[in-house]
């Protein structure tokens, strides 16, 4: 007997499937129920894991399940009643909602929702109906039991997703579907009359039956899916790829092990031979210059962070920051990337007088998406400069010339790269002493991890047929390129702009901007935000002058927000040992 979600909707309705089975059931059926979940959870679920991977807000998370408890607890009671069965079906219910809890928590932190996430959290609501409608069939004197599709094979009964037929000895059922996750309530039946109802593999990507002999599958962890058509296989691929990624991820931040010290350091030849690692553990000697593996390694993560060649420390990897912020633009008809916080903070600066002029980038008239440095004096031509460009723009020149003008106070925006110049300058200001001694430079440095030639991103995009004179916005984020034209959006892997990637770029290792006043990036935080690293007292200062005139809006950046920044800024500090390693 299968019942759909309005059957079960609340703990009235799960009174009445129960006795409806029991009626059934003495009249000499031999009976399986295949239950849904209780009314609106399952999509309110993968609404809420939605919501979890595009804002990141555990606090949502926390509410979420504080009402999801409370739904279940009060079908519980409202069918079961309060009795013996009662106590022990509300905590095996806290126990489900608290798996999801900590699945949903893991959504916000990664930012991201896969195929195996949706495929898991998919199952939940019916896994917390089926303890409710079994204990209530029990409570009505008919002895049930329940377990999930997967649980079953555990159970010695044997379970095929292809042809949905289950059978065990001494056991007998008739299902119509039922994927592994699905929640059987089992009556005392015998072995009888088993029946078996063959259906075709469903496409998990576009939820269509296809036949088994489709030419489009895909393995992925011990399981073969089948898909109609390409499309569908591609996307699945892709997501299966972004799996792997995720969970090697998760592995790397649950133990660092000897073998990450090997493979980040000592393969690479970069180990610097101190024996500090030796010294730390007494599963590692030094055979000759190279650090060796000796006894058991619990990965305890000593050896790789007492090494002087790893970077693992906050400051080591994205420089001294006085305060961190998630922030936006307060101003109407801001249109830049992400937040649009630099164009604001830049805005305010001049109107308030605090600025002669910034240093900033807009696109040719000529060449569309060429970067075009230019001395910026007015709220329009800062306004003109709002969103990204993926090219490296010579804005060192301009720097020059606005000096020679005889601009005093001058904002200068740029990359890492053009950030490091103007602190050499000021460092190390051989033959320029003259120059930029009456010259107040205010560094706003902006997040990279690459940039790209401009015939290459041409040649790009020219592959795709489209035109960039015809691309409104460019956007590159969570390894994906994203082109706006008009009212579509083109959506490409990074990985295809790999051939255009400025060579420099491979040995860069700052994606901060650790020597600016204040740095800016699209890491970390949810679509439509800014993450904003206040570095020197100025930057502190000024920024906090926007916020209260309203220029900005901004709150602290949260711990998993920053977690993120981390993780990428650690991927550009190692990324030269992967290119030694490829050398090599």
């Amino acid at each position: 007997m299968k019942f759909g979600g309005t059957s079960v909707a609340d703990g009235k309705k799960l009174r009445h499937v129960a006795e409806l089975v029991k009626s059934y059931h003495e009249n000499g059926n031999q009976i399986v129920v295949v239950t849904s979940a209780l009314g609106g959870v399952t999509d309110a679920i993968l609404e809420e894991a939605h919501e979890a991977s595009k804002e990141g807000k555990v606090s949502r998370v926390k509410e979420f399940i504080a009402d999801l408890t409370k739904q279940h607890h009060a079908a519980t009671h409202e069918s079961v009643g309060d009795n013996a069965s009662t106590e022990d079906i509300i905590a095996e219910l806290d126990a489900r909602i608290e798996e999801i809890e900590k699945a949903l928590t893991g959504i916000c932190y990664l930012g991201e929702l896969t195929l195996r996430s949706i495929d898991y959290l998919s199952s939940y609501g019916e896994r917390m109906a089926a303890p409710i409608l079994s204990g209530l069939i029990r409570s009505l004197g008919i002895e049930s039991s329940h377990f999930t599709g997967g649980e079953s094979y555990k159970k010695q009964i044997r379970f095929s997703i292809h042809d949905y037929y289950m059978a065990t000895p001494g056991l007998g059922v008739m299902i119509t579907y039922a994927p592994p996750c699905t929640p059987l309530i089992i009556l005392p039946i015998a072995a009888d009359s088993i029946q078996e109802v063959t259906n075709m593999p469903i496409d998990p990507i576009c939820k269509r039956e296809v036949p088994p002999d489709t030419p489009y599958t895909s393995y992925h962890e011990g399981r073969t899916y089948y898909f109609h058509d390409t499309e569908c296989k591609k996307k699945f691929d892709d997501m299966a790829k972004n799996i792997v990624r995720v969970k090697r991820s998760l592995e790397d931040k649950k133990k660092i092990s000897f073998g990450r010290l090997r493979k980040d350091i000592i393969k690479p030849g970069i180990c610097a031979a101190c024996g500090a690692c030796a010294a730390s553990c007494p599963s590692i000697i030094m055979e000759g210059e190279k650090p060796k593996l000796v006894g058991p390694c619990t990965a305890c993560g000593i050896c790789y962070n007492q090494c002087p060649r790893t970077i693992t420390t906050e400051e080591g990897l994205v420089g001294s920051i006085r305060h961190p912020y998630a922030a936006r633009s307060a101003l109407k008809g801001v249109k830049g990337q992400d937040g649009g916080v630099v164009t604001s903070l830049l805005a305010y600066a001049l109107e308030e007088g605090l600025l002669d002029c910034a240093i900033v980038t807009v696109k040719s008239e000529d060449d569309p998406w060429r970067p075009v440095p230019v001395i910026a004096t007015t709220y329009d031509e800062i306004m003109e400069s709002a969103g990204s460009i993926y090219t490296h723009s010579m804005t060192i020149q301009a720097l020059m010339n606005a000096v020679l003008q005889g601009m005093r106070s001058i904002a200068f925006v740029g990359p890492p790269c053009n950030i490091d110049a103007v602190y050499k300058i000021y460092k190390s200001p051989y033959g320029l002493l003259h120059m930029f001694m009456r010259a107040n430079i205010f560094p706003l440095g902006l997040f990279c991890m690459d940039t790209f030639s401009h015939e290459g991103i041409e040649e790009f995009v020219a592959s795709k047929h489209l035109g960039l004179e015809d691309i409104e916005s460019m956007k590159i984020w969570r390894g994906k390129i994203e082109l706006e034209k008009g009212s579509e959006t083109f959506v490409y892997d990074l990985s295809e702009l790999d051939p255009y990637r400025s060579s420099s770029c491979k040995y860069c290792t700052d994606l901060t901007a650790r020597h600016a006043a204040i740095s800016f990036g699209g890491v970390g935080t949810p679509d439509g935000w800014t993450t904003v690293f206040t570095r020197s007292g100025r930057g502190y200062e000024i920024f906090h002058e926007a916020v209260e005139m309203g220029y900005i809006e901004s709150r602290d950046l949260e711990e998993k927000e920053m977690a993120r920044v981390l993780n990428l800024a650690r991927m550009k500090k190692v990324q030269k040992y992967g290119i030694i390693r490829r050398e090599k």
